[in-house]
């Protein structure tokens, strides 16, 4: 009999069955009491049994604070704590707990809120707001600074492309999103000092790529001419126009000529002159 617990035995360790193969080594010590290498193997099965319990306790426990719920976690540290109290494991689960739970004192959330509000640090408001919503749902300065965080951050992240390109405010369409995220900004510009500097130097930004400048062109009055992507010049002798700065391409066409193109930068500091003829017949 002892033989064939002994091949159940074997089945089990090589399952990583750690629940049967306890069992097991109990049933050969009831019929061979005498035998130190089971109990000895039996009492190292039980310590990992423990060991595993109290690690997926302290696991939960972790997990129970990065979701908010406190009693669970609570609950967790109690029953991690009855296997083995003196783990470093679940002293880093009991110093999370303690400072979760003083971190989350309403009165100090919204002390650290006010704080950040002028520190002008809408990173940290925005993370303090989210770990204290799971606590205080219903508190109205927690709810007013998450959503005000979310929105000044997104501001921000936008406005940050706009002035690390600021030559593309030259495009229209690009002129109208500008426009429309500088009315959006503007609502929230006093509650965030950068975000108001940000607005300022797009503000700029906006009215320099998007003022129209001088720009001469001179032809054979029979060279039909385009502003390839902003309109038609036509044949002309000496015309002048106006462009926003920016790269342009002028192209030239004529009948019986070869068409050509000229590119320019208009740069707002001094007049663009384009002279543009087609005078190269096609043979």
């Amino acid at each position: 009999l002892i033989a064939k617990l002994f091949e159940k035995l074997n089945v089990a360790y090589t399952e990583n069955n750690l629940d049967k193969t306890i069992e097991l080594y109990r049933e050969i010590l009831q019929l061979s009491p005498e035998r130190e290498d089971v109990q000895e193997a039996l009492n190292g099965a039980l310590h990992e049994k423990s060991n595993l319990l109290f690690q997926s306790h302290v696991n939960k426990g972790m997990d129970y604070i990065a979701t908010g719920d406190l009693k669970s976690a609570d609950e967790q540290y109690e029953l991690a704590k009855a296997i083995f109290p003196n783990r470093v494991e679940l002293q880093s689960l009991a110093n999370k707990l303690d400072n979760i739970e003083s971190e989350m004192v309403l009165g100090t959330v919204h002390q650290k809120i006010q704080q950040s509000v002028a520190a002008d640090d809408w990173r940290y408001i925005a993370k303090i707001t989210n770990e204290a919503i799971h606590y205080y749902p219903s508190d109205p300065m927690v709810n007013e600074y998450r959503l005000l965080s979310s929105q000044i951050l997104s501001l921000k992240e936008s406005g940050a492309i706009y002035i690390s390109q600021p030559e593309r405010m030259g495009d229209a369409v690009i002129q109208s999103e500008v426009k429309s995220f500088l009315k959006d900004a503007l609502k929230y510009s006093r509650k965030s000092k950068s975000l108001s500097q940000m607005v300022f130097t797009i503000s700029k930004d906006l009215k320099k790529y998007s003022e129209k400048h001088d720009v001469d062109i001179s032809s054979d009055g029979k060279t039909h001419i385009i502003v390839m992507g902003e309109g038609v010049v036509g044949k002309v002798k000496s015309r002048t126009i106006q462009l926003a700065i920016g790269r342009y391409t002028f192209e030239g066409s004529r009948k019986g000529y070869r068409s050509k193109q000229v590119t320019v930068v208009v740069d707002g500091q001094t007049t663009t002159n384009v002279k543009l003829e087609c005078d190269e017949r096609i043979r």
